[in-house]
């Protein structure tokens, strides 16, 4: 995944549990103050999770294969939400 990621230019740090997306000029404002990033994660219990970059986030779980073409298929749609293609997922109905 840290492959796939910077074949995307985008970095990834050791210590972190997620990986926080650059914003977009069409991505959401997420979060209470409209500040935060969406971020991406995977554990290794449910599987692969949009959060934001801050702490406590909900979670947007999303299932997919852990293979290459799982991964990329995993970052292509968090980087189509992060875009705004869906609004804020985040949101309650």
């Amino acid at each position: 995944m840290v492959v796939r990621l910077a074949e995307r230019d985008i970095s990834t740090g050791s210590n972190e549990l997620y990986v926080p997306l650059p914003c977009a000029g069409s991505t959401p404002a997420w979060g209470g103050a409209g500040t935060c990033s969406l971020a991406i994660t995977i554990d290794l219990v449910s599987d692969w999770g949009l959060v934001l970059d801050q702490p406590h986030s909900p979670v947007v779980d999303l299932v997919g294969r852990c293979d290459e073409a799982g991964i990329d298929a995993m970052l292509d749609l968090a980087m189509i939400v992060n875009a705004g293609a869906f609004g804020n997922v985040f949101r309650q109905p």
